[in-house]
Order: C-alpha cells, then sequence, then structure tokens
C-alpha cells in the first residue's frame, strides 16, 4: 500500500469516526457485519507504525460505537474481532500510540459500564 493509498484509507476511516459519533448511525454501521464493521475492526488491529493515524480513527470509532449500550453488548461478545482489537490496543507501551490507547481505554470502559 503505497503514501496515497494510505492517505485515502486515512480520510475514509476519519469519516467513519465522525459517522460513528452521531447516535442515528451507530446501529446501521454495526450491523453492515461485512461492511463498516469489517473494515474498522481490519484497521483497528493494524500494527505497523505508518498505520498509526488508520488505526487511531478506527479505535475511535470503535469507542463511538461502544457508547450505544447494545453495540457494547455485541462488541463484548466478538472475541475475536473488536474486543479483541480493543483489549490488544489497551497495552500500546508506544508513546506514539498513545491516542490509540487512550480511545482503547475508553472504549473498554463503555464496555464494562454496559456489560
Amino acid at each position: 500500500e503505497g503514501a496515497p493509498d494510505r492517505r485515502a484509507r486515512d480520510c475514509a476511516l476519519g469519516a467513519i469516526r465522525n459517522l460513528a459519533s452521531k447516535i442515528q448511525n451507530k446501529k446501521s454501521m454495526w450491523q453492515e457485519e461485512f461492511g463498516v464493521r469489517s473494515i474498522v475492526v481490519s484497521a483497528a488491529r493494524l500494527s505497523e507504525p505508518e498505520d498509526r493515524e488508520a488505526r487511531e480513527c478506527a479505535m475511535a470509532a470503535l469507542w463511538n460505537l461502544a457508547s450505544e449500550p447494545e453495540i457494547a453488548r455485541l462488541i463484548q461478545k466478538d472475541a475475536d474481532g473488536a474486543r479483541a482489537a480493543i483489549e490488544a490496543a489497551t497495552v500500546l507501551q508506544d508513546p506514539a500510540d498513545k491516542k490509540i490507547r487512550a480511545y482503547a481505554l475508553a472504549a473498554l470502559k463503555s464496555l464494562g459500564a454496559f456489560a
């Protein structure tokens, strides 16, 4: 994936992050198992330094989605997908990953609040 492709992906994930912050979008976004949900979970699992912006946007989107109680319960059950990506991000140690980790911790807190 080249720099222009990464930039386009990062912009798209930024838009998804913003859309996920609106209550009227959350359920329909999560219900798209092979659409938005899959894109967000895949991006949240990225680990290369050049993918930080994408991972940050994806983790912020998961945090936004997890603020909806029904979706939080579904994420809790998604042990191999969204929940695993969130849990993995909570233990990131690189200072460059601090925003990703913060979003992951916030998402995890939402999951616990609605369990």
